[in-house]
């Protein structure tokens, strides 16, 4: 999971929710609603607000944080809504899927809630506090096997890269180097937040 820093609302989908009153995410006319997708898209770098796996326009779900079923005046509130996968394509059901209508605590719009997770060696993905660790394991099953045995080879193989760096004199500026690179793409590899949780460790130890 990563932080995802929320955009400005598209202004054709804030025009929309202006002029026409109670509205439901359902009516939303489908040139809005592209609108609307494509700015959560672009906003996350193309990953699933909650696995970290690529995610296209066509292959894509709008999540609603707050259960639209609970919290209806949240429906349309451009912060409430994150972009997600269709949540079927591991071992078992994952993200929004597997959550349903239960609410979470952990938010990927708080950075300091990012900054609780951890992955160990195994792959698996944790959090400091209970809560968020719950969430993670249970509501979310984010360590679903396929999901773990994923994390756990990108972990191995940015830790190898990481050892080959020679030049100790350098290498701290290398990982930065390498990790700005990484956040200045458009499109960000999937599972990114495993490698750049191995930068920061390295970055915070020296």
């Amino acid at each position: 999971m990563l932080w995802i820093k929320k955009s400005p609302a598209p202004s054709s989908f804030v025009h929309f929710i202006k002029t026409y009153k109670n509205q439901s995410f359902e009516t939303l006319p489908p040139d809005i609603k592209r609108d609307l997708k494509l700015s959560l898209l672009r906003e996350q770098h193309y990953l699933c607000a909650y696995c970290m796996q690529k995610i296209t326009y066509e292959k894509m779900k709008v999540e609603h944080f707050l259960p639209q079923s609970v919290y209806p005046e949240e429906i349309l509130k451009y912060k409430n809504l994150f972009a997600v996968c269709s949540g079927n394509d591991y071992s078992e059901q994952t993200c929004d899927t597997s959550k349903g209508k239960q609410e979470i605590k952990i938010n990927p719009r708080f950075r300091e809630h990012i900054q609780t997770l951890a992955y160990s060696t195994d792959g698996t993905i944790s959090s400091s506090k209970p809560d968020y660790d719950n969430d993670l394991e249970t509501t979310l099953n984010l360590n679903d096997e396929q999901l773990v045995i994923t994390r756990k080879m990108i972990r191995m193989a940015t830790i190898i890269k990481c050892k080959q760096f020679e030049d100790r004199q350098h290498f701290l500026r290398k990982i930065e180097m390498i990790q700005a690179e990484l956040l200045a793409e458009p499109h960000y590899e999937s599972y990114l937040g495993v490698k750049l949780a191995i930068f920061d460790r390295i970055l915070s130890k020296e």
